[in-house]
């Protein structure tokens, strides 16, 4: 297990290609998630190969991701959770694309102006990130004045005003990753999960495959490390018998 991993490592490929990351249509997934970085799954077992992708979706505005969309959920989307299938390194969506809000058909004008100025100002925002990390290769806390920002006025203001106006440099870089490997960490994503859980008898939580199998961890880092918006913490279980990835997300 490696914690607080600050610096580039061979195994860890900070803010990769969409193109890299996902399948056909690509503009479709880069649209509701950013691809935060690319993990060797060698990092985590010698026998694994190929990488895995740590992600960010752009949602929820506000409470829990895919909360007010059940009636499209299925075995892999669910509140606070959504999984891919993993080939070839590229990632697909196992379920319905309306269980992102931002989809609704029904959804009041006023709240698709305020969804639409919220994936306008994290796609600004991460791309201004990128740009930064390729310059000099660490994470920096964007110069707003705003974190985790959620409310619609305040959104609307900082993207008209377009408040990033730099980094701060001057101390430690963010973690690319908070941890890679080992246990996860007991959270509110697994107390009150849609999910089932299992505890080892370490009391180590991990969901469950749907006959039984614990997922194993891979990796959770804070989403607004690489944004202006994103969980306290996402975290990146595999099924490696069935080359799933799947998120879940811990907000305090």
């Amino acid at each position: 297990m490696l914690t607080d991993i600050r610096q580039p490592a061979p195994f860890l490929h900070p803010f990769p290609d969409p193109g890299d990351v996902f399948s056909d249509p690509v503009d479709r997934y880069a649209r509701h998630l950013h691809p935060l970085c690319a993990i060797d799954l060698s990092a985590i077992d010698p026998a694994w190969e190929g990488r895995i992708h740590m992600l960010s979706p752009i949602e929820p505005y506000e409470g829990l991701i895919g909360q007010s969309t059940v009636v499209h959920h299925g075995e892999f989307l669910r509140p606070n959770w959504l999984a891919f299938g993993l080939k070839d390194d590229r990632y697909t969506l196992l379920g319905d694309w309306r269980y992102f809000e931002v989809n609704d058909p029904d959804l009041s004008p006023s709240f698709r102006s305020e969804l639409d100025i919220r994936h306008e100002d994290s796609h600004q925002a991460f791309a201004a990130m990128r740009a930064h990390y390729a310059s000099c290769h660490r994470l920096d806390i964007m110069r707003t004045g705003f974190r985790n920002v959620r409310d619609p006025d305040t959104l609307a203001l900082l993207h008209k005003r377009q408040e990033i106006r730099g980094f701060d440099g001057d101390g430690d870089p963010l973690p690319l990753l908070a941890q890679l490997g080992g246990e996860a960490f007991e959270g509110n994503w697994s107390e009150s999960s849609e999910w089932p859980i299992d505890r080892n008898p370490a009391g180590d939580p991990a969901p469950l495959t749907a006959d039984g199998r614990r997922f194993r961890f891979i990796a959770h880092v804070p989403g607004y490390n690489y944004c202006l918006h994103g969980a306290d913490s996402i975290l990146l279980f595999y099924d490696p018998q069935d080359s799933i990835a799947l998120f879940t997300f811990d907000w305090t």
